[in-house]
């Protein structure tokens, strides 16, 4: 076996963690803006733990109620 692949497979995976905690962080509704910023922050800063704890706890800060606009796409009949 290659050692050559024990090292790169680990750093591959925190890289697609990484990225799938900020893709996460840019499409989610937050109560207030200052919480996304602090968060952005610290996934830059400390990226595997800011990752985690950000994964783990951003259901305390994130919007629960859905989108008020919601608009119907039927043809109208005349």
């Amino acid at each position: 076996m290659d050692t050559g692949l024990i090292y790169i497979l680990p750093i591959f995976l925190f890289l697609i963690f990484w990225i799938w905690a900020l893709l996460d962080l840019a499409n989610a509704r937050f109560k207030d803006v200052k919480w996304k910023l602090a968060w952005l922050l610290i996934i830059i800063f400390f990226p595997l733990l800011g990752s985690i704890l950000y994964l783990l706890l951003k259901k305390n800060f994130k919007q629960s109620r859905r989108r008020s606009f919601a608009p119907e796409f039927r043809p109208r009949r005349e």
